[in-house]
């Protein structure tokens, strides 16, 4: 800011800065989604607002046991293609500029939309969801339709291929 300065300008400029700082402090380190503090923010200043509210949470099926056989590199490159999945889901069929998509942790994701465009946000996001995780596996994975892996009690389990479900 060049002198003379407009202190509403500056102060805005100033809240700008450490607003986005926040931000990315908060970032999750491996998908760059916004993380839980930003996803609270988010919903809390939309229940302040009496705003139109509707929050998808998306979770991934059967990811610990794709973790547990192809290991930690390709699980984090499955968190990365779900959350890529999840946000060009918003860009098509929500409003990138109004709706909110972050990463809680994990294979947990949260998308802040309006009750209107929810549906259509849901099924946007299984789709495109669905058209990536085939790809993540082996080729006998994916002509079997399952994952061979352990159960969390150790024993030798068949799993479906990951999909997500969206509450």
């Amino acid at each position: 800011v060049t002198k003379p300065f407009d202190m509403p300008e500056l102060v805005a400029r100033v809240r700008m800065v450490l607003r986005r700082a926040r931000q990315s402090l908060d970032a999750n380190p491996l998908t760059r989604l916004p993380g839980n503090s930003s996803i609270q923010t988010r919903i809390e200043e939309a229940l302040r607002r009496g705003a139109p509210l509707a929050v998808l949470y998306c979770d991934l099926n059967n990811f610990k046991a794709y973790n547990d056989a192809y290991g930690y590199a390709a699980g984090d490159r499955a968190l990365v293609e779900t959350a890529r999945a999840v946000a060009e889901a918003v860009a098509a069929a929500g409003d990138p500029a109004a709706d909110f998509v972050g990463h809680i942790g994990g294979d947990d994701f949260i998308v802040a939309t309006v009750p209107e465009r929810m549906e259509a946000l849901a099924a946007e996001i299984c789709r495109r969801v669905d058209a990536v995780v085939p790809s993540l596996y082996k080729e006998e994975d994916r002509a079997r339709g399952r994952l061979l892996s352990k159960d969390r009690q150790g024993a030798e389990t068949e799993f479906p291929l990951m999909s997500v479900a969206v509450g």
